[in-house]
C-alpha cells in the first residue's frame, strides 16, 4: 500500500492537469474577490457611506463559506479532474502493471480512494484558503458584519463555521469516494465526466427546492417528505443556510440545527462507505485489461 501510495504522490507531483487546476483556482478566487470587492463599493458609493455598510459582499468569512459551497464552479472540477486522472491511470496501463506487480485489486482500489482523498483535500483546501485570504485582505474577517453567501446573508458564528467545515470534509469524503467509483466502473473519460458533473448539479440544486417545499407546506404534511429529503442529499447542509432573526436588531444570524448538522454527517459518512465497499467489490471481481 506505502509503495502505491508513493507512486501517486510522485505523478501527481509531475501532473500536469493538477498544476493546471490549482492556477486555475488561484485566478477564479482572485476574480470572485475582485467582482465582490466592486459590488461593496459600488454600493457603498450609492448610499453615500465611506464606512460601517452593515453588509460584507467581501469578507474573508464569506469567502470561506463560498468556496467550500458544492454548487460553486471550483468545487465542481475537484471531482472531474480526479476522474480524468484515475481514468488515465486504466488507459495508459498503469493499473494493470500494479497487478502484474503483485499488488491485490482491493489494495489498488484502497489506495485510489486514499491518493482521491489527498488530491481532492489539496485542491479544495488550497483554493478556500486562498479564498479567505484574498477575502481578508480586501473585507477583512469581521464577524460582527453580515457576510454574503451563495445561500444568503447573516451573521455567522465560530460555531457555525467550524460546523461548516466539517461537514465539508466530510462532504468531500463521500464526492470523492463516488468519483473513484465512477472511475473505477466505467474506466472511460467519456462516460464519467456527465455522470458525476449531472449527479453533482442535482445534488447542490435539489436543497432549493426541499426548501422550497418546506416553506410552502404550511400545514405540515410534507414535513416527512422534507426531512426525508435532507437526510437522503448529502449535500444539503452547505447548499442552505438556516437563519434566525434577532428581534432587537432585526439581523440575521446563520444557524444549522441539529438535524442538519447530524443527518449530513450520517449521510456523507453512509455514502463514502457505500461508494468504496461496493467499489472495491466491483473492481475486485472485474478483469482489468
Amino acid at each position: 500500500m506505502s509503495r502505491l501510495l508513493k507512486s501517486f504522490l510522485f505523478k501527481i507531483s509531475k501532473d500536469i492537469t493538477f498544476r493546471v487546476t490549482l492556477i486555475i483556482g488561484g485566478a477564479l478566487a482572485l476574480l470572485l474577490t475582485l467582482i465582490l470587492t466592486a459590488t461593496q463599493y459600488g454600493l457603498m458609493a450609492m448610499e453615500g457611506v465611506e464606512e460601517d455598510f452593515p453588509i460584507s459582499f467581501i469578507s474573508g468569512q464569506g469567502m470561506l463559506l463560498l468556496s467550500l459551497n458544492p454548487a460553486q464552479n471550483f468545487a465542481i472540477a475537484v471531482p472531474i479532474t480526479l476522474v480524468i486522472f484515475i481514468c488515465l491511470e486504466f488507459t495508459q496501463g498503469a493499473i494493470r502493471n500494479k497487478i502484474i506487480a503483485g499488488h491485490s485489486k482491493f489494495k489498488i482500489f484502497a489506495s485510489l480512494y486514499i491518493s482521491g482523498l489527498i488530491y481532492g483535500f489539496a485542491l479544495i483546501f488550497a483554493y478556500a484558503g486562498i479564498c479567505t485570504l484574498f477575502g481578508t485582505i480586501f473585507g477583512g474577517f469581521d464577524l460582527n458584519k453580515v457576510a454574503f453567501t451563495l445561500t444568503g446573508a447573516a451573521l455567522v458564528t465560530p460555531a457555525y463555521l467550524l460546523k461548516v467545515a466539517l461537514i465539508a470534509v466530510l462532504k468531500y469524503t463521500s464526492i470523492v469516494a463516488f468519483a473513484v467509483f465512477v472511475a473505477a466502473l466505467f474506466r472511460s473519460i467519456g462516460p464519467c465526466i456527465p455522470v458525476v458533473f449531472v449527479v453533482l448539479m442535482l445534488l447542490s440544486t435539489a436543497p432549493t427546492l426541499i426548501t422550497a417545499i418546506g416553506l410552502f407546506d404550511e400545514g405540515g404534511r410534507f414535513e416527512w417528505l422534507v426531512n426525508t429529503l435532507r437526510v437522503i442529499d448529502p449535500l444539503y447542509a452547505l447548499c442552505t443556510m438556516e437563519t434566525t432573526a434577532s428581534s432587537e436588531t432585526a439581523v440575521s444570524s446563520a444557524t444549522m440545527s441539529n438535524f442538519t448538522f447530524f443527518s449530513a454527517i450520517g449521510s456523507n459518512i453512509v455514502y463514502a462507505a457505500l461508494f468504496f465497499g461496493f467499489g472495491g467489490l466491483i473492481f475486485s471481481k472485474r478483469d482489468v485489461k
